[in-house]
């Protein structure tokens, strides 16, 4: 067991054997996990020393497609990619964390002012983002995966907005009025950036996907509810208030979401009759949805330990290059080994 035997990368390579010491570890806390014998502090502490030692060894045994890149590409991608990897790319994570939000402020002010000094900031950030986006690219071990990420995806999008300050800058036919419409949406996108660092929005995600399990019966429930009073009230009630049936789902639909604009109401005994059952009814309606997402994050709140350890164990394998039939050859050879 001091010297594990070779497995086989993507490339069909055999992997050097010091990188193992990630693997041999995470299966152990895998096992020990499921079979009740450690605590999820004991995991955290295996993942601490995966990100940083182990990191170092899987360096040395990436597949092929890795030994391409220079040293200095590959502490790039480390320092870029995984804010653990050292003290200084901690500190460039927190740095470029500040700069995403100022960039939101700046931009959110550029909608509402037409001062240059807000449109110069965000100038000056939207360079150090095209900077840091360009380095990842020419650092990335596949850079015909690169695109396939959603992050990288969202980073396009903002530096983006470069070629259109230009083209506004050159053109004396586009103003800045014509292109608001576009630019109305870059705080939003620029939000998102923070997505790439933000490991503890993927149990939103994991809650709202186990709560969609339940979501066609809830719009069949919605559907059936809507559809059902609104035609009451079509009938109740008279046409010069309610006249055509687009105007009652309207009435019965925002009723049912408790907005209630005002701009259409009840004026019969009947319809208000109508309408007080259908406020009761969408009360009690409306509980259901809600009492489901928020017992599904819940449960993943209370897991998130675990579920992060797995994301992150997941991100370390990515780097290394490790398939998913790489590592059920790697665990099945580990655990007939022990």
């Amino acid at each position: 067991r001091s010297k594990m035997p070779f497995a086989r990368s993507q490339s069909g390579k055999s992997v050097d054997s010091p990188s193992f010491g990630v693997l041999q570890r995470a299966s152990f806390a895998r096992r020990s996990h499921f079979g009740g014998t450690t605590s999820t502090a004991n995991l955290m502490r295996t993942l601490e020393n995966l990100s940083v030692e182990d990191e170092v060894a899987s360096q040395k045994s990436l597949t092929s497609r890795h030994t391409n890149l220079s040293c200095a590409a590959k502490k790039t991608w480390q320092f870029l990619e995984n804010s653990s990897s050292s003290c200084a790319a901690a500190c460039y994570a927190y740095l470029v964390k500040t700069l995403i939000i100022i960039c939101t402020v700046t931009a959110s002010l550029e909608m509402v002012s037409t001062r240059t000094f807000s449109s110069t900031v965000q100038a000056t950030f939207e360079v150090f983002f095209l900077i840091e986006l360009a380095l990842r690219f020419a650092s990335c071990p596949n850079r015909h995966v690169f695109w396939l990420n959603t992050y990288n995806i969202i980073d396009l999008l903002v530096v983006l907005q470069i070629a259109l300050r230009v083209v506004i800058n050159v053109s004396n036919v586009i103003r800045d009025e014509d292109t608001l419409w576009i630019r109305i949406f870059f705080p939003t996108l620029m939000l998102l950036k923070l997505l790439r660092r933000f490991d503890t929005f993927a149990l939103l995600i994991n809650a709202f996907a186990n709560a969609f399990e339940a979501l066609p019966v809830l719009l069949y429930t919605l559907f059936v509810i809507a559809l059902g009073f609104s035609g009451l009230i079509y009938l109740v009630e008279t046409k010069e208030n309610i006249q055509t049936p687009k105007d009652a789902l309207w009435l019965t639909v925002v009723t049912m979401s408790t907005v209630g604009y005002g701009d259409v109401v009840p004026t019969t005994e009947a319809g208000k009759a109508v309408m007080g059952c259908l406020t009761v009814v969408s009360g009690l309606y409306m509980a259901i949805p809600i009492g489901i997402v928020g017992n599904a994050f819940s449960k993943i709140w209370e897991d998130r330990e675990r579920l992060l350890i797995l994301r992150q164990m997941r991100n370390h394998f990515d780097r290394a290059g490790y398939t998913a039939q790489d590592l059920q050859e790697i665990f099945q050879e580990l655990d007939s080994n022990c």
